[in-house]
């Protein structure tokens, strides 16, 4: 059960076209991902009304053998199929849930069951059973380089856009919690309205910086090109448990910036222009100023090729060395 996220796209698409299995499986720590795939499945099989006739859910406390099979062995009533759930199966035990087996041997066509486990015990014979006999998804905590693409699925279900920069700013505002990021993202979608386009400025205005304010000031001195303050900062990523995948994003954000602004003053464009072009917030305007003025237009663009260099090579590997940072330093 190794699934990566077209996995669900996949899911989702067999359940609108009614390609369904008798028996699901779901598993893992991700609780946002789990319920939000369980409830996609219990609202597509049921309306309210037939949740009021063709719904169980059993856990530990009221799981009993014979109680379970009579719901599964009934007729749904105006309803093309019944649906039963097993909450918290780590909690119950194998003679418990072998006292069941007979559905798998001989599955009930109009009734569905769910079973659902935060965590898996393999010692336990029930879950061999799961695996030969449910379509199962496991639901594990994405990884940094995968949280780009749930912040755009999270905005595509809701028929919205999001540029590319305004994606990193939300990953690296908010970190790698899908709850708050959707959270976040409904705000984003409230305050945008019919633009139907999540950009930079939007990111920068509506949602709170929650847990990177450390990455902001590494990016802060990195732009005053002091080497060996540079060094330092990747000896305290290395150190710190910090998002390398998200100092990367940042910098290059950033250093896209400080281009632009190098670009418009050797150009003699006006500070309004930039902010209105870029839509750059006001108050950050002479930090950034102040910091393009160590870098020349070539250097910039260098910096810039390095950071996408190495970001690319961290989106294939999962993770950096101090090595691939140590590129970064010119």
């Amino acid at each position: 059960m190794k699934p990566n996220p077209q996995v669900f796209e996949q899911f989702y698409k067999d359940i609108e076209n009614g390609k369904l299995k008798p028996f699901y499986f779901f598993s893992g720590e991700e609780e946002f991902l789990l319920n939000k795939n369980y409830n996609f499945l219990v609202n597509r099989l049921l309306d309210e009304t037939g949740k009021e006739f063709n719904f169980n859910v059993f856990d530990s406390q009221n799981f009993n053998a014979e109680t379970f099979l009579d719901s599964y062995n009934m007729y749904p009533m105006m309803s093309p199929y019944r649906v039963l759930v097993i909450k918290d199966l780590e909690t119950i035990s194998d003679t418990a849930f072998a006292a069941i087996d007979e559905i798998f041997k001989n599955p009930n066509p109009s009734s569905i069951t769910v079973f659902i486990s935060n965590q898996i015990d393999k010692k336990k014979k029930m879950y061999t059973v799961l695996g030969k006999h449910a379509y199962a998804l496991e639901f594990k905590k994405p990884f940094e380089n995968q949280i780009s693409y749930w912040i755009k699925y999270l905005c595509k279900e809701r028929e919205i856009d999001i540029t590319d920069s305004a994606c990193d700013i939300l990953h690296f505002k908010i970190g790698t919690n899908l709850r708050t990021l959707d959270k976040e993202i409904q705000k984003l979608i409230d305050y945008v309205g019919a633009k139907k386009l999540i950009e930079e400025a939007d990111v920068e205005m509506v949602v709170t910086d929650q847990v990177r304010s450390t990455l902001f000031q590494y990016i802060d001195q990195w732009s005053e090109r002091d080497i060996l303050k540079q060094l330092k900062i990747i000896e305290q990523l290395d150190r710190s448990g910090e998002s390398e995948f998200g100092f990367l994003s940042l910098l290059a954000r950033h250093f896209r910036i400080l281009h632009s602004l190098k670009s418009y003053a050797e150009s003699r464009r006006s500070k309004d222009e930039f902010l209105r072009e870029t839509r750059t917030p006001p108050y950050f305007y002479d930090k950034y100023l102040k910091q393009s003025r160590h870098w020349s237009i070539e250097e910039l663009e260098n910096q810039l090729n390095t950071i996408y260099s190495v970001s690319n090579k961290v989106k294939q590997e999962s993770d950096l060395t101090k090595a691939h940072l140590s590129r970064l330093v010119i």
